[in-house]
């Protein structure tokens, strides 16, 4: 008996991490989740902590080197949760709640687009800005699409382009706000109808 105590709070505490790291209550997030089948919402939040956290890790990282670092532990982190035997509490919620098979080709992806944010200081062209919206926004647009189905063979054939356009209009309001509040000093730099 004290050792299932002790696992219940152990699956608490993982699953109280996932929600304040991916939708603390209030957000936009934890009420977009609400409206998902009550039995997907666990794995979407353990999902998105996930993503919050690659991002933050990796994209995030003010010095190369040490997104670098980062990247090679969340490397072997998602080789961890592989083998079953992961240490990150969001990885952990995923296996507890995907105990067959995490898709780790999905996480490995979201894991490449990240890595092309420590590889590059910006986008060449539209294509590879492309790529990386879709390793990125549109891997998970899909995985949480998947996970939310009742049917599978409702998935449009098309979601693909359609989530990563989606990333790309977020990415560019993003771009926006920032050159808004650089306008604050540099006022020929407005661009409030940018999108």
């Amino acid at each position: 008996m004290p050792h299932m105590i002790l696992y219940l709070l152990f699956c608490v505490n993982i699953y109280n991490y996932c929600q304040q790291k991916a939708a603390p209550v209030g957000s936009s997030t934890y009420y977009a989740f609400q409206r998902a089948p009550l039995t997907a919402q666990p794995l979407l939040t353990a999902l998105y902590a996930l993503h919050q956290k690659l991002a933050e890790s990796i994209s995030d990282a003010s010095d190369p080197a040490v997104g670098h670092v980062k990247f090679t532990w969340w490397q072997s982190e998602l080789s961890a949760l592989a083998q079953d035997i992961p240490t990150h509490p969001a990885t952990q919620a995923i296996a507890s709640l995907i105990p067959a098979c995490p898709p780790i080709g999905t996480f490995m992806t979201w894991l490449s687009g990240y890595q092309m944010d420590l590889n590059r200081v910006r986008y060449i062209d539209f294509l590879e800005l492309q790529h990386y919206l879709e390793k990125v926004g549109a891997t998970l647009a899909n995985t949480i699409a998947r996970v939310t189905a009742c049917d599978l063979s409702t998935l449009a054939s098309g979601g693909t382009e359609i989530r990563a356009s989606y990333c790309l209009q977020v990415l560019l309001s993003a771009l926006a706000r920032t050159l808004d509040v650089a306008a604050s000093t540099y006022p020929s730099m407005r661009c409030s109808n940018l999108v």
